[in-house]
């Protein structure tokens, strides 16, 4: 049976399409090792700057409500004091959950300078995010290559369907022997 040039032609976007998708996910592959490249810097830049402290409340907590809904007591900021990398003493507000009496010691980071930092971020967080990236670049290519496919056989099914519509109206007289 002989083809037709939509055949040929929809062969030639299935191949160009699937080469693309693979590069797609190449790119996704790239994207993510760059993304936790540079996040796991961050992570050995912020574990190199900051170090953990057990700060002291000088106070107890207040007793916060939960927002709506949740069982857990909100976060508070509470006065404690803790002595810094340099050996200085130190004081500021510390985040606590739950109901902790004045004098209770709590996990803080620092800074060099000894003042309050938020924790250094972990190994995890920076493959998490790669993983996020990786999958974000995946899915907008495939989607996009997708959705040219569709469309692809979408034009390919209007232009069959009129040749289909040419040749019948060309052979339908004889076929049904009604001669027009």
């Amino acid at each position: 049976m002989p083809r037709r040039h939509t055949d040929r032609v929809e062969d030639a976007l299935a191949w160009l399409l699937s080469s693309l998708a693979l590069l797609v996910l190449l790119a996704a592959i790239l994207a993510g090792f760059a993304v936790h490249g540079r996040e796991m810097a961050r992570v050995q830049r912020e574990n190199g700057e900051r170090t953990p402290v057990n700060a002291v409340l000088l106070t107890a907590s207040p007793v916060l409500p939960a927002s709506q809904g949740s069982p857990w007591l909100a976060p508070s900021r509470v006065p404690a004091s803790w002595t810094g990398p340099d050996g200085k003493p130190h004081t500021g507000l510390v985040t606590v959950r739950g109901i902790l009496k004045a004098g209770a010691t709590v996990r803080s980071w620092v800074d060099r300078s000894g003042a309050l930092a938020p924790a250094p971020s972990s190994a995890a967080s920076a493959g998490i995010s790669a993983v996020i990236v990786a999958l974000g670049v995946l899915g907008a290519g495939w989607t996009l290559l997708g959705s040219l496919w569709v469309g692809g056989r979408h034009l390919i099914a209007a232009r069959n369907d009129a040749r289909w519509t040419r040749e019948w109206e060309r052979v339908e007289p004889q076929w049904s022997r009604r001669i027009r």
